[in-house]
């Protein structure tokens, strides 16, 4: 957003933490002068690296080591989030951003702030500012905060956050969010003008990737390749029916396909991988630069998409998804769960095909190894008209309209 809102040449100023907790994977696509980022507490670092201390582990693992062997959240990982995060991990962050952007209004006198949630402390942030300045806000949803049924929260925390939400969002001149649902059920809970504005791939990030194309080792060309990009959330996402569907082919075919996941925390891919004897076909490479990410999706032959167990992530449009359609590679979407807005988009755009059970898609895969690595056949692109009106720049338009219409 910054990006674009600076090369239509407005002057913009990005108040920002000085760390996140997670590898940094993205570049700074506006100049770094314009950036100001501010010290906050952590307690989650904190906390993770008294345990990892007394436990004489390595301190300079980043995660806070909450996930079972299977990769859902135990209870007592709900239960300290539910209690001691709120409204999320970044609320620590609250006072002292509120500090430095009060500065910043003094010396810059900006018209108008935009913050994008979550995580949404910075709403809270942005209310404050809103208040100290008396300028409007803008508050972008990227997601939904408390009516997101897939947080890793116990039901006493659903009623506080909402209490939260719309204390905060009362001084919020105008809300954006990703989805028609999203977008209708934040009307209704505001009482305020919802705009659709979805996510989108930038079209400068694909011509950039395509020179690191060499760096790709976790790739087997000789195979058929199967990519998944991103962090996996398994109370939410099921990723047993692609692991089930290799684990049904024939012998010789389980030699000729590798899966990779690349991201963070994906030691409950491997572990079932074992469990069902084909941890040789899977690959877990690990975090890496955003490019890479990129460049890894435009040169595999499928993409994997886990749909959601069920009705938590209903009709999300994730950023993850247009990256996809960006990379112009063919989509497999797997789940038990029908997501209709999403499954409707992939068949409609004809990038890719929906499974519902493992003995569907094994014989899938059989089809796509025999083309690729028996006759030698590239695995056809979607037509090029897939991704029209996706790209991050066509919907940045709308954000344009909406500023001038305050």
């Amino acid at each position: 957003m910054a990006k674009y809102l600076t090369n239509e040449g407005h002057d913009v100023r990005v108040l920002a933490a000085s760390k996140s907790g997670y590898t940094e994977t993205l570049n700074i696509e506006i100049p770094e002068d314009k950036v100001t980022r501010t010290d906050w507490f952590d307690l989650n670092t904190n906390i993770r690296k008294i345990v990892q201390k007394m436990k004489g582990q390595d301190t300079a693992n980043s995660a806070l080591p909450t996930l079972r062997a299977d990769g859902k959240r135990s209870f007592i990982a709900k239960l300290y989030s539910s209690l001691f995060c709120i409204p999320d991990n970044y609320w620590g962050w609250i006072s002292p951003a509120v500090k430095q952007g009060k500065k910043l209004i003094d010396e810059d006198k900006p018209d108008l702030i935009i913050t994008s949630g979550g995580p949404f402390s910075a709403f809270i942030v942005a209310s404050k500012l809103a208040k100290y300045v008396d300028i409007p806000w803008i508050a972008d949803y990227r997601d939904l905060w408390s009516e997101n049924h897939a947080k890793p929260y116990l039901r006493f925390r659903r009623p506080i956050d909402k209490i939260i939400e719309k204390n905060t969002m009362k001084t919020a001149k105008s809300l954006i969010s990703i989805s028609p649902l999203f977008v209708n059920k934040l009307s209704a809970m505001h009482n305020k003008t919802t705009h659709l504005i979805m996510n989108g791939f930038d079209g400068d990030d694909y011509k950039a990737a395509a020179k690191l194309e060499d760096e790709l080792d976790f790739l087997d060309h000789s195979k058929l390749n199967i990519l998944y990009t991103g962090e996996i959330y398994h109370d939410f996402q099921d990723v047993s029916l692609i692991l089930n569907a290799c684990a049904l082919l024939p012998r010789d075919m389980k030699d000729k396909i590798r899966v990779i996941f690349l991201g963070r925390n994906h030691k409950a891919v491997q572990n079932k991988a074992k469990e069902i004897g084909i941890e040789d076909i899977i690959c877990t490479p690990g975090e890496m630069p955003f490019a890479k990410s990129i460049a890894a999706q435009q040169s595999a032959d499928l993409l994997l998409f886990l749909l959601s167990k069920g009705p938590q992530a209903h009709g999300i449009f994730t950023g993850k998804l247009f990256e996809y359609f960006g990379a112009k590679r063919p989509i497999i979407a797997t789940g038990h769960y029908d997501d209709g807005a999403v499954c409707e988009l992939i068949k409609e755009r004809q990038v890719g095909k929906i499974f519902r059970n493992s003995d569907e898609l094994k014989g899938v895969l059989q089809d796509y190894i025999t083309q690729k690595v028996d006759n030698k056949t590239p695995i056809a692109s979607p037509p090029s008209s897939a991704n029209k009106g996706l790209e991050r720049k066509e919907q940045f338009s709308k954000l344009l309209h909406l500023i001038e219409t305050l």
